[in-house]
């Protein structure tokens, strides 16, 4: 060996001697594995009162998202081998709540470390420049597939009534008015035609001439013709045929104006766009509202929302599909129904506390995240959701002149009250009458006599 080649050797020695400890210092550590996520401090959860998703029974959560969660709790805490040590000794608080502000003020207020369920308004506010309570991370918990509409039947009807009545008001009377005064314009050109050839039944007097072609026109216009009033000149009979046509389309613009009125669109009411809608604070269904064009109420409970649905005070109610059917079910009243849908993917996150260990349950590839990822949840859905009334135009719908609606039971009770009120006053006037008429025979009688 040369030394010059030995003097290289031991360089290369010395260097990988000398660079063996910095490599090893300078890698990161291995990740940590086993570790149990609950804090030895005890872990504090705080539970929002939302059926179907959680729902306190008898100081228990029930519901999809709290049968769900007490599963992954066993799996993902208390019956892991990391835990199972720990827990023994650790306290797992609940805190449940039923006021949405409540719950919101006591996660930032520091007193938790798990909170569920969190809408995406919650987030918003839970994660913006003025939140001032401790670091988050959200998670995906639950994915429900849109809205429903739901209204008050009675309400409905009784609304759609009157908009027939008004349409009925504002449509009708110019064509009316239009009817009346053409009427009138062929009454006086009958009468100008016919007066000098047909004097006994258009007299040579304007007005009595006139009032005799007002009355030819109006009949032969509608096509009951009852024939005490006819055009002898041809003159007057060629205008007649044209009068006669002309009186068709009009009779038909009139026929076609009030049978519009009278139908109405299920779809011109069943909507959010320009309607009074109520939603719960804090939760998607009241920013979609907003959105598509509704005058929104807010509401802090579910009562107080159907309260005011049920006293016209609001046109609608706004609601995640998933929570429709447990309140329609227990309120079970045929007045509430759902009258649309609308797609969209709402989700409800879980908050959890950004500290150690807690934070562990959102790594990638945790227990915790796998569980929520897989969402094995199928099997609560269908036990837990109910099905829906949905609106029948067919069944539900009272049109104005329905059997079952009340404004048609008013009106013909007037229309009896008004017809048996002429019935009696008939008769009086033929009692009256007839003793009248015996008392002047009687006198008549005496006179003779005499």
């Amino acid at each position: 060996m040369t030394p010059a080649w030995s003097s290289s050797a031991a360089l290369i020695c010395t260097a990988v001697l000398f660079w063996k400890p910095v490599l090893t210092s300078s890698a990161s550590p291995p990740p940590r594995t086993g570790t149990c996520p609950i804090p030895r401090t005890g872990i504090r959860i705080s539970i929002l009162n939302d059926p179907p998703f959680t729902e306190f029974k008898s100081g228990e959560v029930e519901g999809i998202l709290g049968e769900f969660f007490t599963e992954i709790q066993k799996k993902c805490f208390l019956d892991t081998p990391e835990c199972k040590s720990v827990s023994r000794n650790v306290t797992i608080e609940k805190s449940l709540f039923n006021s949405t502000a409540n719950f919101v003020s006591a996660i930032e207020g520091n007193t938790t470390d798990i909170a569920f369920p969190i809408t995406a308004p919650m987030k918003m506010v839970l994660s913006g420049d003025s939140y001032l309570g401790p670091l988050l991370i959200f998670e995906v918990f639950i994915k429900s597939s849109g809205y429903s509409l739901i209204m008050d039947v009675e309400n409905f009807n009784q609304k759609s009534n009157d908009i027939v009545f008004d349409t009925l008001l504002v449509n009708t009377w110019p064509i009316f008015v239009f009817t009346l005064l053409i009427a009138g314009i062929s009454g006086i050109c009958v009468w100008m035609l016919e007066t000098y050839f047909n004097e006994e039944e258009f007299p040579r007097s304007f007005t009595k001439g006139c009032y005799e072609g007002f009355w030819w026109a109006f009949v032969s216009m509608t096509t009951v013709g009852y024939g005490d009033k006819t055009p002898k000149f041809i003159l007057g009979r060629v205008f007649g045929v044209i009068w006669i046509l002309i009186g068709l389309v009009v009779i038909a613009m009139f026929t076609a104006t009030a049978t519009s009125a009278l139908s109405i669109s299920f779809s011109d009411l069943a909507r959010l766009e320009g309607n009074k809608i109520g939603a719960l604070n804090l939760t998607s269904a009241r920013i979609e509202a907003k959105i598509k064009g509704a005058d929104v109420r807010g509401f802090t409970s579910v009562d107080s929302m159907f309260d005011a649905l049920e006293n016209n005070e609001i046109n609608g109610i706004l609601m995640d599909k998933y929570k429709v059917g447990h309140y329609l079910a227990e309120r079970n009243n045929e007045r509430f129904k759902v009258f649309r849908s609308f797609n969209a993917d709402i989700q409800y996150y879980v908050a959890i506390r950004d500290r150690d260990p807690i934070k562990e349950l959102t790594k990638e590839g945790a227990c915790f995240e796998r569980w929520i990822e897989g969402q094995a949840v199928n099997e609560l859905l269908i036990n837990h959701l109910q099905p829906v009334t949905v609106y029948n135009s067919d069944s539900d719908f009272m049109s104005v002149f329905s059997g079952k609606s009340r404004s048609t039971h008013l009106f013909l009770f007037t229309i009896l009250g008004v017809f048996l009120g002429l019935v009696f006053l008939g008769i009086l006037a033929e009692i009256f009458y007839l003793k009248l008429w015996k008392s002047k025979k009687k006198s008549g009688q005496r006179r003779r006599r005499n």
